[in-house]
C-alpha cells in the first residue's frame, strides 16, 4: 500500500532545483514512512495541473490514487 503520494514539477522554483523535494522525502523516511511514491514531471513548474503537459499528469492521477483507496 502506498503511504504517501507526491507529484512535483522538476522546474518548480519553490523546490530549489529539487533539493527541497529530496529533503522532504528524507524527513518522511525519518518519521517512519517507507513506501513513498512520487514523481517529478519534466518541464512542469509549481501548479502541475495547469501545465502544458497536464494531460500526462491527469492520466497518472487515477493509478496513483488507487493505492490510497
Amino acid at each position: 500500500m502506498v503511504e504517501d503520494l507526491r507529484a512535483v514539477g522538476d522546474q518548480d522554483p519553490c523546490c530549489q532545483g529539487m533539493t527541497l523535494v529530496y529533503e522532504l522525502l528524507e524527513d518522511f523516511r525519518y518519521l517512519g514512512l517507507r513506501d513513498l511514491t512520487w514523481r517529478a514531471y519534466g518541464g512542469a513548474r509549481h501548479e502541475i495541473l495547469n501545465e502544458t503537459n497536464r494531460d500526462e499528469i491527469q492520466a497518472d492521477l487515477p493509478a496513483g490514487l488507487d493505492g490510497h483507496v
